[in-house]
């Protein structure tokens, strides 16, 4: 693919959402600024007003999803290109809190040839890429409140656990972190199994803590986040439990002479977590 420098006149077209400028222009995806940004990336970082070069005083600017809509129609795409930091629109558009244009390219993508290597379908692949920064778009929407967004996003793939970026910080531990309640409660609604992990081995529990989300105000979010920290490690515990009785059962109907080892070994176990009184009693009731 041949890159071409979009030129200025396209540059401000495409910031205003001025589809008319692009109808006879071929190739869009080869119009790139600098950084590598597509006339998508252009129009969705625009949502606020910005000075332009070119122009003066500051352009005030709105995000068309009409302008967004006929560029993916012209040029299909658009939605997947990336820029020099890695960043996807939706990426952008997560980060600006635009979430009718999140579905939008959501909708779009869908269309798309499924991932068979990974059995997931466009739409979910889209969701899952990552920027420079190892960031999915849910990171983005997450860091910066963008409720409806993060709603969007965790429609499309309920089965992903959304992993750690480059900072180690998952969507979770974010939303913990910036105690944004909603925003965690979202997460832990609607994702099957969330990562939940911090920097220097903290989680959303530790961030929780520190920002006094748990004690102080007893919540469905403070129940969740500890629900989420435990439960890889509910079943092991449950099976750890399940081994014991079914061994304490065995020294009540099998003979003891044969099973030595088995019972020092789980007297040791017993002692080391202040139950050896519990099950000298269970073998011989009649010397305790």
């Amino acid at each position: 693919m041949n890159i071409t420098r979009i030129d200025p006149a396209l540059y401000v077209a495409a910031v205003k959402g001025n589809f008319q400028e692009f109808i006879t222009v071929q190739n869009l995806e080869t119009l790139v600024t600098p950084n590598k940004n597509t006339i998508l990336h252009v129009h969705l970082t625009s949502a606020t007003c910005q000075t332009i070069p070119i122009l003066s005083p500051a352009l005030k600017v709105t995000v068309s999803e009409e302008f967004v809509k006929r560029i993916l129609e012209k040029c299909r795409g658009l939605a997947l290109l990336a820029n020099a930091k890695g960043e996807t629109p939706l990426h952008i558009a997560a980060k600006k809190g635009l979430s009718k244009v999140a579905k939008l390219l959501v909708e779009h993508v869908k269309a798309f040839p499924p991932d068979i290597e990974h059995g997931i379908g466009a739409e979910q692949k889209f969701v899952r890429e990552i920027n420079n920064e190892k960031d999915t778009a849910l990171h983005e929407a997450v860091r910066y409140n963008h409720i409806e967004v993060v709603k969007v996003l965790l429609k499309v793939d309920p089965y992903y656990s959304y992993h750690a970026n480059k900072a180690n910080e998952t969507p979770l531990y974010l939303a913990s972190k910036g105690r944004y309640q909603q925003v965690v409660c979202e997460i832990l609604t609607n994702v099957k199994s969330p990562a939940y992990e911090g920097p220097h081995n903290r989680t959303a529990l530790h961030a929780a803590v520190i920002n006094q989300d748990i004690g102080n105000k007893p919540s469905y979010f403070s129940s969740q986040v500890l629900i989420v920290v435990f439960h890889m490690s509910y079943m092991f515990l449950l099976l750890l439990l399940l081994l014991l009785l079914l061994s304490i059962f065995s020294l009540w109907t099998i003979n003891l002479k044969h099973h030595v080892f088995t019972f020092k070994f789980f007297k040791k176990f017993c002692s080391n977590v202040g139950g050896c009184n519990f099950l000298n009693f269970l073998v011989a009731p009649n010397k305790m």
